[in-house]
């Protein structure tokens, strides 16, 4: 039997207010994962439905590199206030997990 080639997911690292942590990029097990978690959330508020969102999706990425990490410590990581201060800070971060494809300019 041949051995399978070496996948490589180099962590990304990510910086919150100076508190420096890896994750690695989403799978589809994790996008699977945050699908089924948002069908649950399909009742939640609109207006807190994307930072719970957030908050699990960093949570499955963290977590592929420290198995550790609680849904506590990621509320830590962000606070309400540096959402608030960041509209974009959701795209971004689900765009750098590879939740979200990001947007590139028309062709000219």
């Amino acid at each position: 039997m041949s051995e399978l080639p070496k996948l490589l997911n180099t962590p990304i690292e990510l910086d919150f207010n100076g508190v420096k942590i890896q994750a690695k990029k989403a799978g589809i097990r994790e996008l699977a994962m945050l699908q089924d978690f948002m069908k649950l959330m399909n009742e939640t508020n609109p207006a807190t439905r994307d930072m719970k969102m957030l908050l699990y999706a960093l949570l499955l990425c963290i977590r592929k590199v420290y198995p550790d990490a609680t849904e506590e410590y990621v509320n830590d990581l962000l606070p309400v206030s540096m959402l608030l201060g960041q509209p974009n800070l959701v795209s971004d971060i689900m765009t750098k997990l590879g939740f979200i494809v990001p947007l590139t300019p028309p062709a000219k």
